[in-house]
């Protein structure tokens, strides 16, 4: 039984990285092991303990249950939950998962990721020091009561370099399809008038924030312009006609498909399951059918679009 069990593992191990990866080699980096004991593993010589399977399925998003035909849901789902009383470390924990998931993806030249949202784009905003910071501390304040200024919040390096590793790898992705909802600045600028009220934001802050939204603007409407981001992939732009409820997310390639949904402000759901992500992309290409293209064509539409969005921005 633990043979066929540890066959079964190292059977969907190698389903769930992309071609040509060195199985050994990433079993020795995430399970602490040396070389020779991961190809002991890898053989069948030496079964997965419990807390290695549970590791791998961890990082690959592989169900234990499944894989020992105790599969009862019939679907993976996974998400991030609170593990740490340092509110940004969990931050961190979430920005990890993101990394994970693009990990495979590195180099894959069929990749492609399709993303509806109702928000401004994480890969979008990392670049801007205070809108990233009213993210974390809008957070902060919903989820945990923190009290405080946007000043009292400081962002580590280690969190600003995961956060620009992450973005690189989204921008690196070769084809991007994004369905934005027409109001994702508007929204913004509501929460950050609910948080200038609350005396959380002062008005250098909001200076600062405007300031910083402009330039975010005009590297919208540049890469809707374009069609690609700044030394990286295709990005193919819609303006969607109907409100988004969630943001939704799906990832392919021809190794790995992956669904995401954005919870909680800065929390995904994620999963790999065949069923899940099959809808998730027929639902977000629905989508697309009640968007326009901005991308490389509709100049009057695209115009249209980010004037408004400075219009809101000049009344913040």
């Amino acid at each position: 039984m633990k043979d066929r069990l540890s066959d079964k593992l190292i059977s969907a191990i190698e389903e769930s990285m992309p071609p040509r990866t060195n199985l050994a080699g990433y079993l020795t980096k995430e399970l602490f092991i040396s070389k020779e004991a991961a190809y002991r593993r890898l053989r069948g010589d030496v079964p997965f303990t419990l807390e290695e399977a549970s590791i791998i399925a961890n990082k690959l998003n592989i169900s234990l249950d499944k894989l020992s035909g105790n599969d009862n849901s019939g679907a993976i789902i996974n998400m991030s939950l609170i593990k740490h009383q340092n509110s940004l470390e969990n931050y961190d924990e979430t920005i990890v998962r993101f990394l994970n998931i693009t990990e495979q993806l590195q180099g894959d030249p069929s990749a492609q990721l399709h993303w509806a949202t109702n928000m401004i784009p994480f890969i979008l905003c990392e670049p801007y020091m205070y809108i990233t910071k009213f993210r974390i501390a809008r957070w902060l304040h919903q989820s945990n009561n923190i009290t405080g200024t946007l000043s009292d919040i400081e962002i580590n390096k280690k969190t600003l370099l995961l956060q620009s590793e992450v973005a690189t790898r989204f921008r690196n992705i070769p084809v991007s399809l994004y369905i934005w909802d027409t109001e994702i600045i508007s929204s913004f600028i509501k929460q950050v008038q609910l948080f200038s009220n609350l005396r959380i934001l002062v008005k250098e802050d909001i200076y600062k924030i405007k300031e910083e939204l402009y330039a975010l603007i005009d590297d919208m409407e540049k890469i809707a312009a374009d069609g690609c981001f700044n030394n990286g992939g295709r990005a193919y732009i819609h303006l969607s006609n109907i409100n988004l409820e969630a943001s939704y997310g799906y990832i392919e390639s021809d190794s790995i498909q992956i669904s995401t949904i954005r919870i909680y402000a800065i929390n995904i759901i994620d999963s790999r399951h065949p069923d899940i992500c099959r809808l998730q992309k027929e639902w977000i290409h629905s989508l697309r059918r009640y968007s326009t293209l901005i991308t490389e064509s509709s100049e009057m539409e695209r115009l249209k679009f980010f004037n408004k969005q400075r219009e809101y921005v000049n009344n913040l």
